[in-house]
């Protein structure tokens, strides 16, 4: 039978549950902006990370306050299907 070795360091890190997710979002963000600096897409089309980030931190009490009737609103719509008996469109 063969001995398992003890793991390392840095192989328990890569087995964490949550590494992998999060060196998968960070893959998508350079990808992300690796398309837009090379294929010169406009920021009115799609906006960089960058900028993304810059609106977030400028802005994001509107943000925030524009959060709640966004959340609210299908929320408040699918309870009153129900509530009618109107059948849902899955």
């Amino acid at each position: 039978m063969a001995e398992l070795k003890p793991q390392s360091a840095v192989s328990k890190m890569l087995n964490a549950a949550w590494i992998r997710p999060f060196l998968f979002l960070v893959f998508i963000v350079v990808a992300w902006d690796l398309a837009i600096r090379l294929f010169k897409i406009p920021a009115y089309q799609i906006p960089s990370p960058g900028d993304v980030i810059a609106v977030l931190r400028t802005d994001w009490p509107e943000l925030l306050r524009q959060s709640w009737p966004t959340t609210y609103a299908p929320s408040a719509a699918s309870r009153s299907r129900r509530f009618l008996g109107s059948p849902s469109r899955c």
